[in-house]
């Protein structure tokens, strides 16, 4: 598209602010759409359209503005909130392999590890999360990268954090007060899996941790034993 008097670079930079703008309200759209209709099929597809067009966007964070970025983050996060958040635990894979892009900016890092949170504490989306095979594995290895003395990795501590709360949120590690049918067994699932991927030696390695830096992540860790649960 040609832009009488404007520069051939400020003409890239508009064509870019109308694609941008595009893609944001094409997200915004799809997931009011999926709002709005009962149908169950229609209203899933919906969900699954905005989530791979959030990754899409993400994935070409350089060519991006900053502020559309941050607007497709918060898309994501109020995917997370929606109904439509299976769809985030189905495409748990191919969140995993744009987060652990190096150059991927802090804050999308973050964002995508806060609606990823928001995801798990879905008792039923564990299980789908289970179905990846390299979700606890990346984020274990997140949470503690960094722990051990030698260990030259510098990973922001408040990233580090965020992979632990999740992972303490997946493993359903407190007792629970009742028997729920379907979502007992789906945290008996996930406990398992945790138990059996050394989640309770992750924990016990945490709580021996001497830095300042890691200071909460040893007490919750402790805290994660003390109330932990095998019923």
């Amino acid at each position: 598209i040609d832009m009488p008097g404007m520069s051939q670079g400020n003409q890239k930079t508009a064509q870019m602010k109308v694609v941008s703008d595009d893609c944001t309200q094409s997200i915004n759209d799809l997931m009011s759409s999926a709002a709005q209709t009962n149908n169950l099929n229609i209203s899933q597809d919906c969900y699954q359209q905005a989530l791979m067009r959030i990754i899409g966007t993400l994935e070409n964070w350089e060519l991006v503005e900053e502020e559309t970025c941050k607007d497709v983050c918060e898309a994501f996060a109020n995917l997370a909130k929606s109904r439509g958040n299976a769809v985030i635990a189905e495409n748990v894979g191919k969140l995993i392999k744009l987060h652990i892009n190096p150059a991927l900016p802090l804050y999308i890092q973050n964002s995508l590890l806060e609606s990823l949170h928001t995801t798990t504490k879905i008792v039923a989306n564990r299980r789908k999360m289970i179905k990846s095979g390299k979700f606890l594995d990346t984020f274990t290895a997140l949470a503690l990268s960094g722990s051990h003395p030698n260990d030259s990795l510098l990973i922001d501590p408040g990233l580090r954090m965020k992979a632990f709360r999740l992972l303490l949120t997946f493993g359903s590690l407190s007792k629970q007060i009742c028997y729920i049918p379907g979502e007992t067994r789906d945290v008996n699932v996930a406990k398992s899996y945790f138990i059996s991927r050394c989640g309770l030696l992750i924990l016990f390695f945490l709580t021996r941790l001497t830095s300042e830096k890691d200071k909460e992540m040893k007490k919750l860790a402790l805290e994660s034993l003390q109330q932990i649960s095998f019923q």
